[in-house]
């Protein structure tokens, strides 16, 4: 009785061997459809933005406007819209340098008026300065 035993421990071992292979292979095939599902909702919402489009009417008016006719981003560059002639001679101020600048200098270079701070310096010129409202 002892061999009938062990044969089924034997077949056991070899069967259950077998279900952690297949849970292993079961994991890896549910991985690779998560990742198809992904794939295809991509596709899917790709189509329909692209139907959408093509189905629009074209908008003429400003928006129609290349940016870069209107001063704005060239291609290629982010953020907000810049004055490209601005930038040219921002540009042209530092070219002609001789040295490194301060935002006061390239201003003054570009007769921009100077703005005054709206902090005051409170400078001791009396005993009572602190009565300035500084």
């Amino acid at each position: 009785m002892g061999s009938v035993l062990e044969q089924l421990e034997r077949r056991e071992a070899v069967a259950l061997a077998r279900v952690e292979e297949l849970r292993a292979e079961a994991l890896a095939v549910a991985d690779r459809l998560d990742a198809a599902r992904i794939e295809l909702s991509r596709l899917v919402i790709a189509r329909r933005t692209v139907v959408e489009v093509l189905a629009a009417p074209p908008v003429r008016g400003i928006d129609s406007v290349a940016p870069t006719a209107l001063g704005g981003p060239a291609p290629g560059v982010r953020g907000a819209l810049r004055d490209v002639t601005v930038y040219q001679r921002i540009a042209a101020v530092f070219a002609s340098a001789a040295g490194p600048l301060r935002a006061r200098e390239v201003g003054d270079a570009l007769g921009w008026a100077r703005r005054r701070s709206s902090r005051r310096r409170c400078v001791p010129s009396s005993s009572a300065w602190w009565l300035t409202g500084c």
